[in-house]
């Protein structure tokens, strides 16, 4: 009995490698890739080889993510401050998803700001936890280098920064 086991579990991983290895052969069959991954951004990976995270008016900060609470902190309302490193100089298109929580009032609507060198963007949302996408088109004179962005709260609620995935959106 043990000996059709193992013949068993030989035979199929013959099979497995050899559908990896003849030619035309492919594990799936679905749609070439459209965007390549880039990295997260979150309080946990904030210093990484193509993402960097700056954040401004944190009134706690931890695993969980960065929160922001302006009606007990003296300074102007938190921003997160995202960095993204440009691989060269060739028009990228990066797509941001980012995890968000507000606590304002109970059915309310925040309002979320993107600026980046001075385009601003606003997504307004239900309180909760939700996600944001949204693209930025760069094209750099230079040979690469690094582009931020900044995401605030402009409603003044509490709210929290819990991460980002960052994509190159492939032409």
């Amino acid at each position: 009995m043990k000996a059709v086991k193992r013949f068993g579990l030989v035979a199929a991983g013959l099979l497995v490698t050899l559908a990896f290895i003849l030619p035309g052969a492919s594990a799936s069959a679905g749609p070439a890739a459209t965007e390549r991954y880039v990295g997260r951004i979150d309080t946990l990976h904030f210093f990484e080889a193509n993402t960097q995270l700056v954040a401004y008016g944190v009134y706690q900060i931890g695993a969980l993510g960065a929160w922001f609470y302006p009606d007990l902190t003296p300074f102007p309302p938190g921003q997160i401050v995202p960095y993204v490193r440009i691989p060269d100089a060739a028009p990228h298109t990066f797509r941001f998803q980012c995890d968000v929580e507000t606590r304002g009032p109970a059915g309310t609507e925040t309002e979320y700001r993107f600026d980046h060198l001075g385009v601003v963007t606003t997504q307004r949302l239900p309180q909760g936890r939700q996600t944001i996408n949204f693209e930025l088109t760069l094209d750099l004179d230079t040979n690469g280098g690094w582009t931020y962005w900044g995401l605030s709260n402009s409603s003044g609620h509490r709210w929290g920064f819990l991460r980002c995935e960052v994509y190159d959106v492939l032409a």
